[in-house]
């Protein structure tokens, strides 16, 4: 019964990594707000690409262009179909150079 109870009274398994890289609870101020600018700046950033940033320039480039709204779906279809067969070769070549990079001296 002893054991039990040390069982349940142990640390969490990821008690170890909690203060890495640094610990949180000794920032100044609530650190789940950088968690939520970072995390806002970052669909914005990511906007651009997407259909809701490229939607409301849809005019703009059919009319630039002079291309019809279906040969614009299809470009973009096209794009985004192409971008999807490429991710997995693509992160196969950042994987290899990330741990070319990432090697330490004398391993």
């Amino acid at each position: 019964m002893n054991d039990e109870k040390q069982i349940h009274n142990a640390p969490p398994f990821y008690s170890k990594w909690a203060n890495t890289p640094f610990a949180p609870a000794k920032c100044p101020f609530f650190y789940g707000w950088v968690i939520v600018a970072v995390s806002t700046m970052s669909i914005i950033f990511s906007m651009p690409g997407q259909t809701a940033g490229i939607g409301i320039f849809t005019d703009y480039i059919i009319d630039a262009l002079d291309i019809t709204r279906n040969q614009l779906s299809l470009a973009y279809m096209i794009g985004t179909i192409a971008s999807g067969l490429i991710l997995p070769f693509a992160g196969k070549i950042l994987d290899q150079v990330r741990a070319a990079t990432e090697r330490q001296p004398g391993n």
